[in-house]
């Protein structure tokens, strides 16, 4: 969690890094999703390594979430955006019992979300809940 928070959000205030935290455990807790934090962020159509050796590889821009399939380096660097990260991270999981989520969540249960920069199709079939710096939350 704290890696897509860091990579989606690190250039957002707390509230930001917060929201998109949020819309992890939004849909980790919703059927339609995946039952753990890492297959929610992971969740995306993969292909199989060219090596046949049963490894795959997520499909380049085809990801729920951006930065795990944009084809640039998963490793965080170390300094303040990262150590907020996991902070933020270890704030949220500890609002969270057994699938129940007990805390506030300022993105009223969105579960998706995109940049201002961006007009994703699936936006206009859903309820825009709220828009933080440069994050729009729908659910």
């Amino acid at each position: 969690m704290a890696e897509a928070i860091y990579f989606e959000a690190g250039n957002q205030p707390y509230i930001g890094k917060l929201a998109v935290g949020n819309v992890i455990i939004n849909r980790m807790v919703h059927m339609d999703y995946p039952q753990s934090i890492c297959e929610v962020v992971h969740q995306g159509p993969v292909r199989e390594s060219w090596k046949d050796d049963g490894t795959t590889y997520p499909i380049r821009h085809r990801c729920q979430f951006s930065y795990w399939c944009d084809g640039r380096s998963d490793t965080p660097r170390p300094g303040v955006t990262w150590d907020e990260s996991i902070m933020i991270a270890e704030w949220i999981l500890s609002k969270v019992y057994d699938h129940q989520v007990i805390m506030l969540d300022p993105v009223e249960g969105a579960t998706h979300y995109h940049a201002t920069y961006v007009s994703p199709t699936w936006a206009k079939n859903m309820q825009k809940v709220v828009q933080i710096q440069e994050h729009v939350f729908y659910k």
